[in-house]
């Protein structure tokens, strides 16, 4: 998701229990502290459905957008900002 308010939208959407919160977000925290840490991880930009499904596919094809790779970069490190205080 491209902003942390939205994945908690996300999740609340589809009822996830408090306890399962918990883990996913404890989870999520390790990911994206390795993922941002790691310059050969790939992100997706996940504001819009067909922009993210042609990205994912030009990625599976080796080519890559470098602006929507840095905004996806940017929103994971808002993301990860946000999750240091859950």
């Amino acid at each position: 998701p491209p902003t942390f308010s939205e994945w908690m939208a996300r999740m609340d959407r589809h009822n996830v229990e408090r306890d399962q919160l918990q883990n996913r977000l404890k989870e999520a925290k390790r990911s994206f502290d390795f993922a941002l840490n790691d310059q050969q991880t790939h992100f997706i930009y996940n504001e819009n459905l067909n922009k993210a499904v042609d990205q994912t596919k030009a990625l599976i094809n080796g080519e890559s957008d470098p602006e929507r790779e840095a905004q996806a970069r940017q929103a994971a490190q808002a993301i990860y900002q946000e999750l240091s205080f859950v």
